[in-house]
């Protein structure tokens, strides 16, 4: 599952990995972003936006 929204929310980030998703893309990446997203969770792996990953990196420093 792969979610694509307008919203850069921590809640709705969070609510998303809580139900597995593969990932949370913003609405406004190029299509071939979107692309590589959908053949990714595919074979089981993550894809995230660039903001989307920032914001994993910087809470998941936060918890040290």
């Amino acid at each position: 599952m792969i979610f694509l929204t307008g919203y850069l929310s921590d809640n709705f980030i969070e609510r998303a990995l809580r139900v597995n998703a593969k990932g949370y893309l913003l609405k406004g990446e190029p299509i071939e972003s979107l692309i590589h997203a959908i053949k990714k969770a595919s074979r089981g792996e993550y894809c995230f936006s660039q903001s989307v990953q920032e914001r994993l990196v910087f809470d998941h420093k936060q918890d040290r």
